[in-house]
């Protein structure tokens, strides 16, 4: 028999409630573990921006400091170069030449 007594249609809507109940509060947790999703998702996105921003600073500092040694070498290099120079200098002109120029 289909139908089924009243007894039976009262346990078949308890049933049904209980179930609907399961889906609702299936769908409640589902939404509330979307929205931490969310905030999750969120958080990891803006550290992956600060992240990427810290890197980009560091490379410029990076390039900097290369820029920086690169114009220390080659002053390093014009100071030596100078040097030579005023040594070669001071040999073709003599020590005297250079002390009569001082004292004019």
């Amino acid at each position: 028999r289909r139908g089924g007594g009243p007894a039976q249609r009262r346990g078949r809507a308890q049933v049904l409630r209980e179930v609907g109940e399961a889906i609702d509060e299936a769908e409640g947790r589902m939404r509330r573990l979307e929205g931490r999703f969310r905030v999750f998702k969120h958080d990891m996105h803006w550290r992956q921006q600060r992240e990427e921003a810290a890197a980009l600073q560091l490379c410029r500092m990076e390039g900097a400091l290369f820029d920086a040694e690169d114009a220390a070498m080659l002053l390093e290099t014009a100071s030596h170069d100078l040097r030579r120079e005023i040594e070669r200098q001071t040999i073709l002109i003599g020590p005297e030449a250079i002390a009569r120029g001082r004292d004019r």
